[in-house]
């Protein structure tokens, strides 16, 4: 698999999807996305730095691309920061400083800088990274165009040579600094194998589009409580463990009608089917992503539910009904859901 995971944060659901770094577990803001849709992730300073982080599959390149805003203009530590050895040993970073100029960093030593980047506007961020002690390399794409282009130590400490988590940081201690980011793709450097859609490079600037509930779909067979209708209780923004659908009978299954993509949608580069589910008793309890495409239903691996909410999705890069690439078309007549399992 090449697409690794995507966020569009319009579901405002970073704290189920991200965890927190350090000692600041302040709220995240959200605001008005970077398209002028949706929304966007805010980070803001006050006790400390704050900090989310996203693991992901282990790869030896990986590749990343957000939307980044701030609001100050002096000298900032690292916003971004790609990391191995389970999360734990920090590698490349990224950190904004006074001048309009964007720093790249190994472990906090400065390695290449770049001039001319105003963050006070949203600008699409792109970083190709491969970690080694030598031959190493980082490259760091604006809005498409290449600002950074280092060969060389890019591994800081730590044991593998692999990138297994990202972090998003708002690096200011006091004031009111904040950070706002969106619209974020991570993709391994492996050829996804389907024609046309490598996905193992840079994508460019992409929009992550949130399709929410709007109906009943063609399964419905999990109990309703809050409102009436299945959909209704998974539709909202954001997330509201008060109402949800429940079942204790293995095979029984919810699938959902969506909305439309935006018309005029053109490459997909793939599809992330969310779930948030949780047992309410004890015992083994399991789930999994469903998404029905064509005649077919199609399944996610099995989750183990723990007694309080728990975010997991399951990325598709081609319609399984095709093999093929995704079209708008396959996208908009999709249901999504979850089976009990």
């Amino acid at each position: 698999m090449a697409l690794l995971y995507m966020d569009g944060f319009d579901m405002q659901d970073c704290d189920l999807r991200w965890a927190t770094i350090g000692s600041n577990t302040a709220a995240v803001e959200y605001a008005a996305g970077r398209l002028g849709t949706g929304f966007c992730l805010g980070l803001t300073s006050g006790s400390g730095v704050q900090t989310r982080q996203r693991s992901f599959t282990a790869s030896a390149k990986v590749i990343v691309g957000l939307g980044v805003k701030r609001n100050n203009t002096a000298d900032d530590g690292d916003f971004l920061i790609l990391k191995g050895d389970a999360g734990a040993t920090s590698h490349l970073s990224l950190r904004a400083r006074s001048g309009n100029q964007l720093q790249l960093t190994r472990g906090g030593t400065v390695i290449a800088t770049a001039s001319g980047v105003d963050l006070s506007v949203f600008h699409y961020i792109e970083v190709s990274a491969t970690v080694a002690d030598s031959g190493g390399r980082a490259i760091v794409k604006v809005d498409g165009i290449t600002v950074i282009d280092f060969t060389g130590d890019t591994k800081n400490g730590g044991t593998n040579t692999t990138l297994d988590a990202l972090a998003l940081s708002q690096p200011v201690i006091g004031g009111s600094i904040r950070y706002w980011f969106d619209d974020v793709y991570i993709c391994s450097g492996v050829d996804s194998g389907i024609a046309g859609m490598p996905n193992n490079d840079f994508l460019g600037d992409r929009q992550v589009v949130t399709l929410r509930p709007s109906g009943a779909g063609s399964s419905t067979q999990l109990a309703p409580t809050g409102s009436a209708t299945n959909w209704q209780n998974v539709d909202e923004t954001p997330f509201d463990a008060a109402d949800y659908n429940a079942s204790a009978v293995v095979g029984q299954r919810d699938t959902y009608a969506l909305g439309d993509l935006p018309s005029g949608s053109g490459v997909v580069h793939g599809i992330q089917n969310c779930m948030i589910a949780q047992k309410s008793d004890a015992g083994n309890a399991n789930m999994k992503t469903a998404v029905k495409s064509g005649a077919g239903v199609y399944y996610g691996p099995v989750v183990g539910l723990a007694t309080s909410p728990a975010w997991s999705g399951t990325i598709r890069e081609s319609d399984p009904a095709t093999s093929a690439a995704w079209t708008a078309a396959g996208v908009n007549a999709l249901e999504a859901g979850a089976e009990v399992a």
